[in-house]
């Protein structure tokens, strides 16, 4: 491959490769948010039903007092749950986002890992061509 064209050729691969992980991440992004979302509204969705199950609610006046207090310990159960399920999903996906970048940063030090070879080779060879001319001039004189 010619010298002078592969840092074009291994930016165009670093583009390639960062745009596949940019879709995957994505997707995992995604996945994650629907399964978090579809655990959030089952689990609530169950509590609420509990909540207006025969149970809870009340048929007589005295039983009022009861029903209303039944009912605020059922909110805060689901204030609670839903807390908790939130805070999961975000440090989910704070790891998750975390493990991406961890790819993304492999991948980015790896070009320019490469990128340094091929200028310190050429920077070689370019000194190479330019010492000959020197020298023969030096010889010359």
């Amino acid at each position: 491959m010619n010298q002078q064209l592969a840092p074009l050729f291994q930016s165009i691969d670093l583009s390639s490769k960062l745009r596949a992980l940019a879709l995957s991440n994505f997707e995992e992004l995604m996945a994650l948010d629907f399964d978090h979302t579809q655990e959030l509204v089952e689990r609530g969705t169950q509590q609420l039903r509990d909540a207006c199950s025969d149970r809870g609610i009340s048929r007589e006046a005295s039983e009022l007092p009861e029903a209303i207090q039944s009912g605020m310990h059922v909110f805060i159960d689901l204030t609670r749950d839903t807390m908790l399920a939130v805070t999961d999903y975000q440090v989910a996906k704070f790891r998750l986002v975390q493990n991406q970048a961890r790819e993304v940063q492999k991948e980015i030090s790896a070009a320019f890992k490469q990128q340094l070879t091929l200028i310190q080779t050429s920077g070689t060879a370019d000194n190479r061509i330019s010492k000959s001319p020197a020298l023969s001039q030096k010889r010359a004189a």
